[in-house]
């Protein structure tokens, strides 16, 4: 599986009148769509990861980094002309954007949030039948949607839980895709697809 590293250009005001930097993690839950039987809709459960850092250059307004890595889901079944297949789909995403806070309570407050992702994916496929196994990476950027609440226990100490949406635009292959191991073998990939992305996480945070 090919791991592609994404520049990350960050930048922090400077406030040194109030506490800002927040740092948080999480974890959570996705779907996704395998390369071929998400052409039918079919999906996997996967388990995500969150760090999230954010900075508050005014009251009530953030700067937010974040990267979340979404978990291997896997799919098996069976098919009429090509046997039994194993699907596997492993993604990843970073995000900048701001961070708008609503403050309801001295205790609670909840959030919008909107910016830029930069992605990865990697498809695995393997045809059990046919002893041929086949991967695919794509990468791309799209806009990022998300909401979010925290509940403080402390004035520095959290627990929050978001929701991320983000829609990633998997490209036809340009050609054909090799099988792993067998060098005559190929598998056509005949259309674009989207990937769409709705992660819902729990986590702690703290401010600095």
């Amino acid at each position: 599986m090919h791991v592609k590293l994404i520049p990350l250009v960050f930048i922090l005001f400077i406030n040194t009148n109030a506490l800002a930097l927040s740092l948080e993690l999480a974890l959570g839950e996705t779907e996704q769509a395998p390369l071929i039987a998400g052409n039918s809709g079919e999906k996997v459960t996967e388990n995500t990861f969150t760090f999230k850092a954010s900075y508050e250059f005014h009251p009530t307004w953030n700067i937010e980094t974040a990267y979340e890595y979404y978990a291997q889901g896997a799919d098996t079944y069976l098919t009429d002309s090509e046997g039994i297949i194993n699907e596997a789909v492993t993604s990843s995403a970073i995000f900048l954007g701001l961070r708008k806070s609503y403050i309801l309570t001295d205790r609670f407050a909840v959030n919008v949030r909107l910016g830029y992702s930069t992605w990865n994916i990697n498809y695995d496929i393997e045809f059990e039948d046919h002893a041929a196994d086949f991967s695919y990476a794509d990468s791309g950027s799209t806009l990022y949607w998300g909401l979010g609440a925290e509940f403080y226990f402390t004035p520095r100490f959290y627990i929050t839980a978001g929701y991320t949406q983000l829609t990633m635009e998997i490209r036809q292959p340009e050609e054909s895709i090799q099988s792993d191991n067998i060098s005559n073998l190929v598998l056509n990939v005949d259309s674009d697809r989207e990937n769409e992305i709705g992660n819902l996480s729990f986590g702690i945070g703290y401010i600095f």
